[in-house]
């Protein structure tokens, strides 16, 4: 559904009990502070620097040629602030535009004091099969490149790092005739020495975790999104075991294939890509809890939809994950909710009533109050916004949460009518005084809602699929833009009229001009002579002057309606 109705609401999911709030919600859109984009870090890594996760990947904004690569913070895994660009795009070399630049992986030199970053570097036709080598003196800092190359003379497309307990590193990497490499690294980080082990079996995306003295290598089989395998051995010169799944067959590894796995306290986290690749930027993150027990490892089943496991969790530093307790959701549509400025109820027929609240923001400015919502402690939360996105680019939408506004983003869903995720993290207050509005991102549409899904120390406000968030304004992959809080200043209909008006009467006197201001024709009336017509002429092109002015304003005010309605639903349920 392409319409005017880009983002529908459907309602909120608020988790009950006193379990930690914060959780992460797997194949959701993630809004980063900093840019109010979805997180661009695919294929990437996480680096844990004085109790800060620092995620480094891919940036995919603008498709897959080489834009930069991106680093974001976080204490809790949950919320990530950009902090900058590691590497950015330059006017040519193997950082140059139509390259290809992905999985860059940072680990730091206990001797050199330098972070380093291997990457895949290879042309838009992936015909060169090298590696990149980069350094930097802080983790998300600017780094230098050194350049690139084929370990030991062979490719390397897929690759990852791995550093052991001994402060060795190794490279690990696809070599396309050979199989599966473990390469070991030169002292300061920056080169290879030698060849550890090879797989004859042709496994991309690799990566190596180790514990309990047991090494645990996954990947996939050059198809990303299948039953992703792992092999087990005692030292990194193997035996290794034979290859197998780590989740359920059949699954294809919940639509994902790995980049990285990373300890966290005691628990162990897979990261995985679902790539999207007819809009990289929209690609998701799947990070699930991974069980590793002796040389047995399995993702475990911790969702209510264990096809996708893309319910919630909790993951903690200080003890074992757990799952999303129960929610509740209340409805957007409800009689207890205020609708305003010309934000209606419509009819949705993936939702589960039916019903979605849209018409959020645009010009008139349409909000969505939900009223009352209850918690039972002053705590930070995850709030789930179900939603569909019919457009091809973000769109966004401004939520405040008891006086307090951000951004929040969502990607392109796989169809108008299928319902997708973005997550929203905000303070509440004990007790039933808060209060949420949804309104879109400056002049733009924001959305139908859809249910959200509000975790920790609340009682629930869960995820329904009976509202939808419609039209939220879509900025093409750049936030802010220069007129993104312009507004129009008279009706669509009055703009559309005084555009015609103006076009014709320019014609019209333009016409008429050329006739009396020509040696050929005169103008005469009762008290005229035929020397008056050329200053009837300048007066002509006078008025001429000034329709074109009323032309440009009510064009650029037709411009303001247009921007703000056109194409794709954003339905959040």
């Amino acid at each position: 559904m392409f319409s005017m109705k880009n983002l529908v609401v459907a309602g909120l999911a608020l988790v009950q009990g006193s379990l930690a709030s914060l959780q992460i919600v797997p194949a959701a859109t993630w809004t980063a502070s900093g840019t109010n984009q979805h997180v661009q870090a695919h294929g990437g890594g996480i680096i844990e620097v004085d109790s800060v996760y620092y995620w480094i990947g891919e940036n995919k904004l603008n498709g897959s040629a080489f834009q930069s690569v991106n680093c974001y913070s976080s204490t809790n895994l949950v919320e990530w602030t950009f902090v900058g660009e590691l590497l950015s795009l330059q006017s040519s070399g193997d950082l140059g535009p139509s390259r290809i630049v992905e999985r860059p992986k940072v680990i730091y030199n206990d001797a050199t004091s330098k972070y380093v970053m291997w990457m895949h570097i290879d042309s838009s036709s992936y015909g060169e099969a090298k590696t990149g080598v980069a350094t930097g003196s802080s983790v998300c800092g600017k780094y230098n490149y050194l350049g690139s190359f084929q370990p030991l003379g062979f490719q390397s497309r897929d690759m990852g790092l791995f550093k052991d307990d001994d402060g060795s590193a190794y490279l690990l990497s696809e070599d396309r005739p050979n199989g599966l490499r473990i390469d070991r690294l030169t002292d300061d980080y920056t080169n290879v020495t030698s060849n550890i082990y090879l797989w004859s079996e042709h496994i991309e995306a690799p990566a190596v975790f180790k514990k309990d003295g047991v090494y645990f290598m996954f990947g996939s089989q050059l198809t990303a999104t299948n039953d992703n395998k792992y092999s087990t051995a005692t030292s990194l010169s193997g035996p290794w075991s034979s290859w197998a799944n780590f989740a359920p067959t059949g699954t294809n590894t919940y639509n994902s294939q790995t980049t990285f796995i990373l300890g966290v306290g005691s628990n162990v986290m897979y990261m995985g890509d679902r790539w999207l690749s007819t809009n990289l930027m929209a690609s998701t993150y799947i990070w699930l809890p991974l069980t590793l027990s002796g040389t047995n490892a399995s993702l475990t089943k911790t969702f209510q939809t264990p096809q996708t496991n893309e319910d919630s969790w909790i993951i903690s530093t200080q003890q074992s994950w757990s799952t999303s307790p129960a929610k509740t959701t209340p409805e957007a549509e409800s009689s207890s909710n205020t609708l305003s400025n010309g934000a209606v109820t419509l009819t949705c027929s993936g939702c589960s009533g039916s019903k979605s609240v849209g018409y959020l923001g645009g010009s008139s400015d349409g909000t969505l109050k939900f009223n009352g919502v209850s918690s039972n402690a002053t705590t930070k939360t995850t709030i789930q916004v179900r939603y569909e996105n019919g457009d091809s680019s973000q769109r966004y939408a401004t939520v405040t949460v008891n006086g307090n506004s951000q951004v929040l983003a969502f990607i392109p869903s796989t169809n108008g009518n299928t319902p997708f995720s973005s997550t929203l993290n905000v303070e509440l207050n004990a007790g039933s005084s808060n209060v949420i509005t949804i309104a879109g991102y400056g002049s733009g549409w924001a959305c139908p809602w859809l249910p959200w899904t509000i975790f920790g120390d609340a009682p629930s406000i869960g995820t329904t699929d009976d509202e939808r968030c419609y039209p939220i304004y879509s900025i093409p992959n750049t936030l802010p833009r220069a007129d993104a809080k312009m507004k129009p200043v008279v009706s669509a209909l009055n703009a559309w009229s005084c555009v015609v008006i103006s076009v014709f009467a320019i014609v019209i006197l333009s016409v008429l001009g050329s006739l009396f201001g020509s040696n050929n024709h005169s103008f005469t009336g009762s008290e005229g002579s035929p020397e008056d017509g050329p200053a009837v002429a300048a007066s002509i092109y006078v008025a001429v002057i000034v329709y074109a002015g009323f032309f440009v304003f009510c064009g650029f005010q037709a411009y303001l309606h247009l921007r703000d309605s056109r194409g794709g639903a954003i339905s959040l349920r």
